[in-house]
């Protein structure tokens, strides 16, 4: 948890903070907010912080940078508030990196459930088929045996129709 006063001055941090960023109080102590953000958004970070208001409170889902370069997924929190007789934003902090990454497990498992179902239905289908096939070609081979025995004995058909 952090407490901002105008233009991003050194905040009160919290130890758990520091513990989640993975940087000790006093290393923590020198950073200010667009620090905790990958190179890609630090300017946009710095632009976002310097249009803070004093009329509402902010919410939004970020990544953030932790000290060893790992990227998490935090929802940054903030209300206006008053602190030493100024204005200042509380903001708080909270880590959903696991969350997502469950989220995004969880939707490739049901990925791949539906790629699963799709594969069952085909072969389904081609079982189907092939039985309707195999019912078809029983009919047209028990109609041929008939044919075939009702052939005279010296036919040259009815001798080969009894080799296969």
């Amino acid at each position: 948890m952090r407490l901002y006063t105008q233009r991003h001055a050194h905040p009160r941090r919290h130890a758990a903070a520091c513990a989640l960023y993975g940087y000790s109080r006093a290393a923590f102590e020198t950073l200010i907010a667009p620090d905790l953000h990958p190179p890609e958004t630090k300017a946009w970070a710095v632009k976002a912080i310097s249009e803070f208001t004093d009329d509402g409170s902010t919410k939004a889902i970020q990544r953030h940078q932790t000290k060893d370069g790992s990227l998490i997924d935090v929802v940054v929190d903030g209300v206006v508030t008053r602190f030493n007789g100024k204005s200042a934003r509380l903001v708080h902090i909270t880590d959903i990196t696991q969350q997502r990454r469950a989220e995004a497990r969880l939707a490739q498992a049901e990925a791949t459930l539906r790629q699963a179902e799709k594969l069952e239905a085909i072969g389904r289908l081609t079982g189907g088929i092939a039985h309707d096939f195999n019912n078809i070609l029983a009919i047209m081979m028990a109609k041929m045996e008939g044919m075939a025995d009702e052939l005279p004995p010296d036919s040259p058909f009815h001798q080969r129709s009894r080799r296969r």
